[in-house]
């Protein structure tokens, strides 16, 4: 086949939000930038689709208010947030077989300014949650701010050195009850980061309860107002095609160029791209291979931890019914479940359906080899256990399967995170996997974006 040369003042590869995000700063700034992205979709873990006639998504994602550059982005890039983003007041805790402890502190609204937060609503959580003697007793709920205090205290002075154990040995070392763990511990660990608490690191636990603490006035939650490729990652594309930029979906790029020590562009099948500039956005399975498929790549210490990094997998469940499976849509986290957050979104996110469920499983070894129908099956178990019965009442349904996408939060992983800056001229790494303190989030991937297009255009970007 014949091969065609394209040339560019820089290249992206990944259209999810870290990839968009450096995009538009380059083309912020002039250069002629070109987005390779391998889905038909923009958007990455942030994309919606359709599938066999149904609206799908990617996942649930919500936006917590002190996420202040993710905010910045999409202003910056033109978007209006009140038809981004639907505002919530309300976080659901249900304990499975039959769901009758819940906690619901807050008052739920449907919709709101952005930046324009209840200011009551941090005292009116944690008061509820102090003040709910059904999942915690008060010597429960004493333990608990104090491991909390001690855990924040350490973050702020040695923040690596809780990456040393898990939250729930952490926790244990604190005198915290196995009550404590099961009960708060593992319902948010396995809602936020799809792993029990004997798994995940102390470190990120105490990273986002601290980026709370600094945001709690600016706390609220909330949920997209569509599909997210619609809605944001879409508009986000046009506003980088506006300012001269290109964006290419359906193209898989399967190595970097390298010469004389630099990066020169990147290669897709018989499609060659030259730039000064390459910004490596896949998430962690894509980039180690397109890493390991490339020739002539200068030794790298931050190319190393990517390639020891460990990463792991998730799975989410959507699931069309013939009418609503609760009577409002908010954020559920699923204690005692495989379901670690789920909502109903067909009054929300998606308006044309007559019911929809939405979850996120946890742990996710066990599904994501499993069969479609055998997970959608397990799903449909523990809703009932949640006292939610959709039994014969599915219209359609979808698996989506994150095979390798997300870093393990494990102890012991976040050394092994890489920064956006490599010492190869030209050439940088984008990703919430990548080194900042905002975790596996929206907002870790808007920061790596943007400090990944400083390091391939520094002279230039201030």
């Amino acid at each position: 086949m014949r091969q065609t040369v394209n040339t560019y003042d820089a290249i992206v590869i990944g259209a999810g939000l870290a990839g968009l995000s450096a995009a538009f700063d380059l083309a912020e700034h002039g250069l002629h930038v070109l987005v390779l992205e391998r889905d038909p979709q923009v958007g990455g873990r942030t994309s919606s689709w359709k599938d066999n006639g149904m609206d799908v998504e990617s996942g649930i994602h919500k936006f917590v208010g002190f996420y202040s550059e993710f905010k910045n982005f999409l202003e910056r890039a033109g978007l209006n947030l009140d038809d981004v983003f639907i505002y919530q007041d309300e976080i659901e805790i249900r304990v499975a077989e039959g769901g009758e402890k819940n906690f619901r502190p807050g008052k739920r609204r449907r919709s709101g300014r952005f930046g324009i937060s209840a200011i009551h609503r941090p005292v009116m959580t944690i008061g509820g949650a102090l003040g709910n003697g059904e999942l915690l007793s008060w010597r429960d709920k004493w333990q608990l701010v104090r491991f909390v205090i001690a855990g924040t205290v350490q973050y702020l002075r040695d923040p690596l050195s809780l990456d040393r154990y898990s939250i729930a040995e952490y926790a244990r070392r604190h005198g915290v009850s196995e009550n404590v763990i099961y009960t708060v511990l593992w319902t948010f660990s396995s809602g936020l980061f799809f792993l029990s608490p004997e798994r995940y690191s102390a470190y990120p636990f105490f990273a986002l309860t601290w980026a709370g603490i600094k945001g709690s006035f600016s706390s609220r939650i909330a949920i997209f107002k569509g599909g997210m490729t619609e809605v944001m990652a879409g508009p986000i594309a046009d506003a980088i095609v506006s300012r001269g930029g290109e964006v290419n979906t359906g193209v898989k790029v399967d190595r970097i160029l390298f010469e004389d020590g630099r990066a020169v562009g990147a290669a897709a099948g018989d499609q060659i791209y030259f730039a000064p500039r390459v910004v490596l956005a896949a998430t962690i399975a894509p980039a180690k291979a397109i890493i390991e498929a490339s020739e002539n790549v200068p030794d790298d210490s931050e190319l190393e931890k990517l390639r020891v990094l460990p990463d792991m997998s998730g799975v989410t469940v959507q699931i069309e019914l013939d009418r609503p499976a609760l009577p409002d849509d908010h954020v559920i986290f699923g204690a005692n479940s495989i379901l670690g957050t789920f909502a109903e979104q067909s009054h929300t996110t998606f308006p044309n359906s007559k019911g929809r469920i939405s979850t996120f499983l946890t742990p996710t070894e066990p599904y994501i080899n499993m069969e479609d129908k055998d997970i959608v099956a397990a799903v449909v178990a523990d809703l009932r256990r949640h006292g939610i019965d959709v039994e014969g009442r599915i219209v359609n349904s979808a698996v989506v399967r994150h095979a390798s996408e997300f870093y393990l939060l494990e102890p012991g992983s976040e050394e092994k995170r890489p920064y956006q800056q490599t010492s190869i001229p030209g050439f940088a790494l984008a990703g919430d996997y990548t080194r900042q303190s905002h975790i596996c989030s929206m907002e870790g991937a808007v920061v790596s974006g943007r400090r990944a297009a400083k390091a391939v255009n520094s002279p230039r970007l201030k």
